[in-house]
């Protein structure tokens, strides 16, 4: 039974590791005048006469180093800067909001969109990027278009209080074969983990904060969707803030030990 049980999920694997294998530039499946939804086919335009992001991506504090870094040109900064940060993007009803309360589902201030190279089927892949009104919270989304411009699929990739620190409570990596890993500190007590201090004039992390970290894993499939594979629950903590505004150390290298691990049918 053991080896029986093995095979079958070898099996599974095998066949999610295909979709993997069969990656192309989005560039050679659609064409520019395929896209109907005028914003993407404009972010579209701008990428293809400049450059696309490419896989694998590791989505953390690593990704935006350059706007800390004197020693790269202007014009290399401004290339720079283009790709990662992406081009204005809106569209009515959008389901893509940042707000320091998690209750508040206004609008944000400013949307933006980099479209990414690769892709394993029919569909575009990009990045949504969102800032609220204040600009104390940004909240970053992987999306998928079919090639006419709708929405596929839409998962949270990364998300930080702007205005206080470079810290992440969400990263991820965006790999080669297809697959996402999120992490997440979530705070399920909370409904947000800093307030505005009328005294002081800025915001403060809350103190002693209950949160858990949790993993997730997906599949991008051929048909845009994400498909969740697994998912990681460590064990909660209080979490201070000088953790959570520790730049330094990424999600994925904190050392919180792991309570249950999900694997979700196939």
């Amino acid at each position: 039974m053991k080896k029986v049980a093995f095979l079958i999920i070898l099996i599974m694997a095998s066949g999610l590791s295909m979709y993997g294998q069969n990656s192309y530039k989005v560039t050679s499946l659609v064409k520019l005048s395929d896209i109907k939804e005028k914003n993407l086919q404009r972010v579209f335009y701008v990428f293809s006469k400049n450059e696309f992001l490419k896989l694998p991506i590791n989505y953390d504090i690593s990704f935006f180093v350059y706007q800390d870094n004197n020693s790269i040109s202007r014009d290399d900064f401004e290339h720079t800067r283009a790709v990662t940060q992406g081009t204005s993007y809106r569209i009515s009803n959008s389901p893509f909001y940042a707000n320091l309360d998690k209750r508040d589902k206004r609008p944000p201030i400013e949307t933006v969109l980099s479209l990414i190279e690769d892709t394993n089927g029919k569909y575009i892949m990009g990045i949504v990027r969102t800032w609220s009104a204040l600009h104390d919270m940004d909240k970053h989304w992987l999306v998928t278009f079919n090639f006419a411009g709708a929405i596929i699929d839409y998962i949270p990739i990364c998300e930080w209080p702007g205005t206080c620190s470079k810290a992440r409570t969400m990263e991820a990596q965006i790999n080669k074969d297809f697959t996402v890993n999120v992490q997440q500190l979530n705070f399920p007590d909370n409904n947000y983990i800093i307030q505005f201090d009328s005294i002081k004039k800025n915001f403060i992390h809350l103190d002693n904060l209950k949160g858990q970290r949790i993993d997730t894993k997906y599949q991008i499939m051929p048909d845009g969707k994400f498909k969740k594979l697994e998912e990681a629950y460590y064990q909660p903590q209080i979490y201070t803030p000088d953790m959570l505004k520790n730049e330094k150390t990424i999600i994925r290298h904190r050392r919180e030990k792991i309570k249950e691990k999900k694997i979700f049918q196939q």
